[in-house]
């Protein structure tokens, strides 16, 4: 699962549109938009206006400036969002989408921490949630591609993918799959949420394959 999301006032989340796939579904991408949404932080949820919409974007601009190819795809998502048609991007139709298979969904997510915070805001919080990273343990640009229990905090997997020159320690979704995959996947573009889903699940599957190899069959919603 995926979300493109932006902020308004600091504390409250604009919720642009997403992205998920389900295992038992052929892995088929469903994109959910609507009109933005509003997430304030004592988790009431509206549809944006106009006015706030512009707010947004304003803000939005504001935070990735020098960044465009951040900036770009957000915007487009944004004005994506205000025109189209579909109206699946609310409370009741992603919990229908979870609920589909009659089992306990296990939800994945590329450095997860806001998507949390907007499944907790849109009162889905419930849900068994795991987090794909790659991060530089030792600060010597040597990165770890992780597997994370989002409630425990607990490591499940950790491999290392190789030496990176780049300032920071977190590679971002775009930078790992391009160290770890060879294939030739049909994308669009990067922060696009079906884009972002596809790529995650392309590292959750690599991920998957070191459990199995590893024999490690005793981790929490694995």
């Amino acid at each position: 699962m995926d979300f493109e999301f932006g902020m308004l006032d600091r504390t409250n989340i604009v919720l642009i549109s997403g992205a998920m796939s389900n295992s038992l579904d052929r892995y088929r991408i469903i994109k959910v938009e609507e009109k933005p949404l509003l997430l304030t932080k004592d988790r009431h949820v509206k549809i944006m206006g106009e006015r706030d919409v512009l707010r947004s974007i304003k803000e939005i601009c504001r935070i990735f400036k020098g960044k465009e190819e951040i900036l770009f795809p957000v915007l487009k998502q944004m004005q994506d969002s205000k025109n189209t048609k579909n109206s699946n991007l609310n409370i009741k139709c992603i919990k229908k989408y979870l609920g589909k298979h009659r089992r306990q969904p296990v939800i994945v997510f590329w450095n997860g921490s806001t998507d949390k915070k907007i499944m907790e805001r849109l009162g889905l919080g419930n849900y068994h949630m795991l987090e794909i990273s790659s991060y530089d343990m030792l600060n010597n640009k040597i990165f770890k591609l992780q597997l994370k229990n989002k409630k425990t905090k607990q490591i499940t997997v950790s491999e290392e993918i190789g030496h990176v020159e780049k300032k920071g320690r977190l590679l971002n979704l775009t930078e790992t799959h391009n160290q770890i995959c060879n294939k030739t996947h049909t994308l669009s573009y990067a922060h696009d949420p079906c884009t972002d889903v596809a790529v995650t699940k392309c590292l959750f599957d690599k991920l998957f394959r070191i459990c199995n190899r590893r024999k490690i069959n005793n981790i929490d919603y694995l």
